[in-house]
């Protein structure tokens, strides 16, 4: 690997884990991600250029405000630099390619709503839906493999060019994981709230299984369910208000990032 592009790899990570934090700040309050500027949440006060490096200006100035002095949570921090690690991974793995994309988008929603629903207790529109609409249009670039492009296409004949059908198929893998996905956690809590009489699933929870069914296809996106099954047994002594959680966790190590047509299948562990 040239160690320039792998280096310019992880400093891009660090730039967008700057920005990722500024959605999960802003995003649950209902606020623009793009106007005003960076300002510290205490006094308010615009952050200058200077004190806005990812990772490098929360150690040099010690985790505090240089003008109040108000204590700047770790999170900024761990926020960047779990970013610029994840790219480099992507990288390392897939090379700069259309699969790495597909892994970094997942990693970088994925890390965002985990630490957005640990502070807020919120999964926003703008990060589900926006994610479940970039998995269904990566799905026409970067196969999915799942069980349409693989079963289908000895039973239904599509009157269209090799290039072309592949890409079909792996959209159906990709709407099939999200509709599945999403289905399955709808139903388990239409019947849970019926059986309980209280909520023990949101549709924030929802929204993220239909997306990440959507980047993953059906097969891993049971295999999350099943994991996240498995967590929040463990974990979270049955009680199934945390479920959703274990989905997000569960998730994090299931990226799914096939390569050219026809493509084969890879799996990552991050």
């Amino acid at each position: 690997m040239d160690p320039v592009i792998t280096s310019g790899v992880f400093a891009l990570g660090l730039i967008f884990g700057s920005f990722l934090n500024v959605c999960i700040y802003r995003l649950p309050r209902g606020l623009s991600v793009v106007l005003p500027g960076s300002a510290c949440p205490h006094c308010g006060k615009s952050i200058r250029p200077y004190d806005n490096i990812p990772v490098l200006s929360w150690v040099i100035l010690r985790g505090r405000c240089r003008q109040c002095k108000g204590r700047i949570t770790a999170r900024y921090a761990v926020v960047e630099l779990l970013t610029g690690l994840l790219f480099l991974s992507c990288y390392l793995k897939f090379g700069l390619t259309l699969s790495m994309l597909k892994c970094a988008v997942l990693g970088f929603l994925l890390l965002g709503l985990i630490f957005t629903d640990a502070e807020t207790h919120l999964l926003p529109d703008k990060m589900t839906l926006t994610g479940l609409g970039i998995g269904l249009v990566l799905s026409v670039f970067v196969p999915v493999n799942d069980l349409a492009s693989k079963l289908l296409p000895g039973v239904l004949q599509i009157p269209v060019s090799s290039d072309v059908s592949w890409r079909l198929f792996s959209l159906m893998d990709a709407v099939l994981g999200a509709a599945i996905g999403a289905s399955f956690l709808y139903g388990v809590g239409v019947i849970y709230l019926r059986a309980r009489g209280v909520e023990g699933m949101g549709m924030g929870d929802v929204k993220l299984m239909a997306m990440m069914g959507a980047f993953l296809g059906l097969r891993l996106t049971i295999l999350t369910i099943l994991a996240a099954s498995i967590t929040g047994s463990v974990l979270d002594c049955g009680q199934f208000s945390q479920y959703g959680s274990s989905v997000r966790s569960g998730g994090s190590v299931c990226f799914m990032s096939p390569g050219r047509p026809p493509g084969e299948t890879h799996g990552v562990l991050l």
